[in-house]
């Protein structure tokens, strides 16, 4: 198992995909204690294009190599840059058009996602290399991941974690008791500002390895898991975050062994073994929750 953390092929995927469960898991278990679950598949999908415009004016107008620390850079900065627009176009459609907000979810996920494959059929011809390329976002491709990677998602995850146990408290007052909250005068909107903010890092950084449609399952499945055992919000985001990173870890090993153990033709992609890997936690969580509630 230690291969996985020194050898140079594997290094970089195994522990880009660890850094990018645990992210998400952090930040997912907000979510999911907001009731706020899906707003993570809506900014998945509406940081698509962005990561597709992003790397077609890298390509056109900078020629930059691909793997470089700017293109990496480049490639966060579009998909960040359309999920925030998504987000805005969420607040724009429930506030001055009254739509529900499962009404204005389903409007900005499909309307950023079908402009995504519109420009992703446009480099087809053109940039055959590129388009081969954008496709590896959909459903993730943590092989291709390098130090660079590894580095920016390093300084990314001390970053979410140090803004988690400095506004902890405010947070937590946030989410289970608003109106007291207000009353000692905390910044609603600003801490509403602050969980979305993470919210779009958490799926800007993800959709690398994971991809844009499996995204959302990684922000959600491990904080449900953990959320069998306690009621605890401090132990719900430690749990989640450890059981996110376990997961990343051993969807590296599970898809690298068994296409190992296969014929070279068949390759298990990294994304969708990790998110199962979640699934199954879930479902143990679950099964062990009903058997003792059966047992009582």
């Amino acid at each position: 198992m230690m291969s996985y953390f020194t050898d140079s092929v594997l290094q970089a995927p195994t522990i880009g995909c660890m850094l990018i469960s645990f992210i998400a898991a952090l930040v997912g278990s907000f979510m999911v204690l907001q009731g706020k679950s899906l707003i993570g598949e809506t900014l998945s999908h509406t940081s698509y294009p962005g990561v597709i415009l992003a790397l077609i004016i890298e390509r056109c107008f900078f020629q930059i190599d691909d793997g470089a620390l700017s293109t990496a850079i480049l490639s966060l900065v579009g998909a960040a840059a359309t999920s925030f627009l998504g987000l805005y176009s969420i607040r724009v459609l429930e506030r001055r058009l009254h739509l529900a907000p499962d009404n204005a979810l389903s409007w900005t996920l499909v309307v950023f996602f079908g402009a995504a494959m519109t420009l992703l059929s446009a480099t087809q011809e053109e940039y055959p290399m590129l388009y081969n390329g954008l496709q590896a976002y959909l459903f993730g491709q943590a092989a291709t991941m390098t130090s660079v990677h590894v580095h920016i998602l390093t300084t990314i995850a001390v970053v979410m974690t140090l803004l988690v146990v400095i506004f902890f408290r405010m947070i937590r007052l946030h989410l289970f008791d608003p109106t007291f909250g207000h009353m000692l005068g905390l910044a609603r909107k600003k801490l509403d500002a602050l969980l979305f903010f993470m919210i779009v890092v958490a799926v800007v950084v993800g959709i690398r390895a994971v991809g844009v449609v499996l995204m959302s399952a990684m922000l959600i499945i491990p904080s449900i898991s953990c959320r069998q055992f306690s009621n605890t919000l401090t132990t719900i985001l430690v749990s989640a975050s450890i059981l996110g990173a376990i997961s990343g870890f051993l969807g590296v090993v599970i898809a690298h062994e068994a296409s190992s153990m296969t014929s070279s033709s068949v390759s298990l992609p990294t994304g969708p073994i990790i998110v199962l890997v979640a699934f199954l936690f879930f479902v143990c969580a679950v099964a062990r929750k009903f058997i003792m509630a059966r047992k009582a």
